[in-house]
């Protein structure tokens, strides 16, 4: 009975974030919208990251590791479209902040990010037409719904899986409260982001198991991953200004005032970062 049980609720996970993933592929390639792009890859990387942390359940541990090696190609797919249209948003808000008046140094600025949008627009395009994406969707229920689990892992899923989440709570927390935030460099921020990212999505779907006491540190978690994304999307925004832009001949002065206004953004977020991260994740 444990067995069957431990199988059902491992099986309602993978099949819960299919259903999700299923459901956004179909308004990305209806709509093309860019909430449709955030929810695909949203769903994708909560089904690639449980995939990772729960492969251990799976009998064939070399099959689960190959559907995570082609989700991650679609991942990457996905993740240039989507980070063009965050890079567009993070400029429009410097733009607006500095209200400066429309003329032909911000027109070419935009040219040049909604060129970026495109070229990724086409590759996704390109990409979720090809034989490579349809062969990944259709062989994925089969391996999620069908692909034997271990029984004895699956009897005591209860114990395996809040040990998990434990261990891999205290491996984040102890990152984080060691970590010196004040000249943390960006990757290192980053490599939390996602490690925080990993934690949060185990934890959601392990809430049937874990109580409803855990929804406390997913919220906490998810507060932590707003700040931390928000730093991520600034550096972003200020790398392409000092390159690609200049690269582009938008002018000095367009590019001084972004680079202000982005790096004083930052600084706000930061201290907040600085202040909130040793609470939310330690």
């Amino acid at each position: 009975m444990g067995v069957e049980k431990g199988q059902d609720f491992l099986r309602s996970v993978f099949l819960f974030h299919l259903a999700e993933l299923s459901r956004a592929h179909a308004l990305v390639v209806a709509d093309d919208s860019p909430e449709g792009l955030h929810d695909f890859r949203v769903a994708l990387r909560k089904l690639r990251s449980n995939l990772k942390s729960l492969g251990a359940f799976f009998q064939d541990q070399s099959d689960s590791k190959d559907f995570g090696d082609r989700l991650e190609w679609l991942d990457e797919l996905i993740s240039r479209a989507r980070d063009a249209d965050v890079l567009v948003a993070t400029f429009n808000q410097a733009l607006s902040d500095l209200r400066l008046p429309e003329d032909r140094s911000i027109a070419q600025l935009r040219s040049a990010l909604n060129e970026q949008v495109l070229n990724a627009r086409v590759r996704l395009e390109v990409g979720f037409k090809s034989k490579k994406t349809h062969d990944l969707l259709n062989d994925l229920p089969v391996f999620l719904r069908e692909t034997p689990l271990v029984s004895q892992l699956c009897a005591d899923y209860e114990n395996q899986i809040t040990k998990l989440n434990q261990k891999r709570s205290k491996r984040l927390s102890k990152k984080v409260l060691g970590m010196n935030l004040r000249n943390a460099t960006n990757a290192q921020l980053h490599a939390i982001r996602i490690e925080c990212k990993r934690v949060r999505y185990l934890a959601e779907a392990s809430l049937p198991v874990l109580g409803a006491s855990e929804q406390k540190h997913i919220d906490a978690l998810t507060k932590a991953q707003v700040l931390l994304g928000l730093h991520n999307d600034l550096a972003v925004a200020i790398k392409w200004t000092k390159t690609s832009a200049k690269k582009a001949e938008i002018k000095t002065g367009l590019r001084k005032h972004l680079l202000e206004q982005l790096t004083k953004t930052q600084e706000i977020n930061d201290r907040r970062l600085r202040n909130k991260l040793p609470n939310y994740l330690g």
